[in-house]
């Protein structure tokens, strides 16, 4: 069978110029057929590095297309805006409790979403590239080439898509941890604007209180009421006779008289 690859073409003028080569001992018009063989050989040997080089950049870049993922710049804005969540100017209960309300604490982002690729894209794609690589090889060495290429796409194909799904679970594991930080964030948020609430609520009712010409009690004021207040005068109570009652901060005390 006739070899039409870049190999078999070299291989072929590299046998003629060994018969001619013996038969330019006879006669010297031998020497242009020989110049003739060696620039088949020469455009054999130069196609096939161009070939080969052309394959190479194909599987190369179907690999590298097969390795990247999806854009994750919405989940990433998901994540910006939980952890921003709860940390505004709250007036009141109400609008606090309808911001918690329309707040995921949970997002949780799916694998696919981020790979981008699904299974039956990447069987195919591995196919294609084994394919490419099999073509390549058999227009630079044959059976034995499109043997070796096919390999080589297969081989290409694989790693390009399984360095994509290597990313793509390090992205979604990514992602669900920042997640998980900014709803932690979030929930201290929404308890610090409860309690700043709370404060402005009890500060508004202090102030009306004044407004109406009542009198803000302090905690000093309390202690002081507390601390300061002069013991109490012992009563006392004659039960006539020799016996007398008296009441005091001790307690009761009886007195007999003599």
């Amino acid at each position: 069978m006739n070899d039409q690859s870049f190999w078999g073409s070299y291989q072929n003028a590299k046998r003629l110029r060994n018969s001619e080569a013996i038969a330019a001992n006879d006669n010297d018009s031998g020497y242009p057929i020989d110049q003739a063989l060696r620039a088949q050989q020469g455009q054999a040997v130069a196609g096939g590095l161009v070939t080969g080089l052309t394959g190479a950049t194909t599987l190369l870049s179907n690999a590298y297309k097969d390795a990247q993922i999806r854009d994750t710049s919405m989940q990433e804005g998901i994540i910006s805006d939980l952890s921003r969540a709860g940390n505004y100017n709250y007036n009141n209960y109400d609008q606090l409790a309808n911001d918690y309300a329309q707040t995921s604490f949970s997002p949780n982002f799916n694998y696919q979403d981020i790979r981008g690729m699904t299974t039956g894209q990447q069987v195919g794609s591995v196919a294609t590239s084994t394919l490419s690589g099999a073509a390549t090889g058999l227009q630079i060495g044959g059976p034995w080439g499109a043997l070796i290429g096919g390999v080589v796409g297969l081989g290409t194909g694989l790693g390009g898509v399984l360095t994509g799904n290597a990313a793509a679970h390090a992205k979604q594991d990514q992602l669900n941890l920042e997640a998980d930080l900014a709803a932690d964030t979030a929930q201290r948020n929404f308890a610090a604007a409860h309690e700043r609430i709370g404060d402005n609520i009890h500060r508004q009712n202090a102030v009306n209180a004044v407004a109406r010409g009542g009198k803000i009690q302090t905690i000093k004021d309390y202690a002081d009421k507390v601390l300061l207040q002069k013991p109490r005068q012992a009563e006392h109570y004659n039960c006539g006779g020799r016996i007398q009652k008296v009441y005091c901060n001790g307690g009761l005390k009886i007195r007999i008289k003599k």
